[in-house]
């Protein structure tokens, strides 16, 4: 455990708010980790994402606050993503975000691999009963799950997993500096 790690669990009563920051903070400073996680967002959703910037705490015109939003070129939204290492789902999550998405894109929730699998049961369970979607039927990779919603996607992968397949690519591309961010 890094010291960051250490202070952020003791200090913080919301760690996923930290780890959000931080995660925008490395895709706004490093090209090749954005392109990596549009990779990885693709290979999720099969949608292809141009992200050109983020924003966290963005509040939705339902008052619903994804952790973090992908912004495309022409200035739409086109991907929340909410991160959830044990706190519950909100009224809005997430049939809120797939309302709230502008455009056609992806919802995706990063959880700590424990957890991914009852999380992703939740979120199934509730999209079925606001009647936005048939009882599901998805794509199960490895810990990676997804699922066409009302014409949206919506996705959910560990965070380990994410963290890992950003540090992949940012080390191939000898970025140090953003592999130790990564690693913190």
């Amino acid at each position: 455990m890094s010291v960051l790690s250490h202070l952020a669990l003791r200090f913080s009563t919301h760690p996923e708010n930290l780890a959000t920051e931080a995660l925008a903070y490395i895709l706004g400073q490093s090209l090749v980790a954005r392109r990596s996680f549009e990779r990885l967002v693709a290979g999720l959703s099969g949608r292809t994402l141009e992200l050109h910037r983020f924003t966290t705490q963005s509040v939705n015109d339902d008052q619903s606050r994804p952790d973090l939003v992908g912004i495309g070129p022409d200035g739409l939204q086109t991907l929340s993503v909410e991160v959830k290492f044990w706190a519950g789902l909100t009224a809005a999550q997430p049939t809120g975000y797939l309302a709230a998405m502008p455009a056609p894109g992806v919802v995706l929730f990063v959880a700590p691999a424990a957890r991914l699998h009852t999380l992703w049961d939740e979120l199934t369970r509730r999209v079925v009963q606001a009647g936005l979607t048939q009882p599901p039927v998805l794509a199960l990779v490895a810990h990676n799950l997804s699922m066409s919603v009302a014409g949206q996607v919506m996705a959910a992968i560990s965070w380990r997993e994410l963290l890992g397949f950003l540090q992949n690519d940012v080390e191939a591309a000898a970025e140090g500096e953003t592999a130790a961010d990564i690693r913190q």
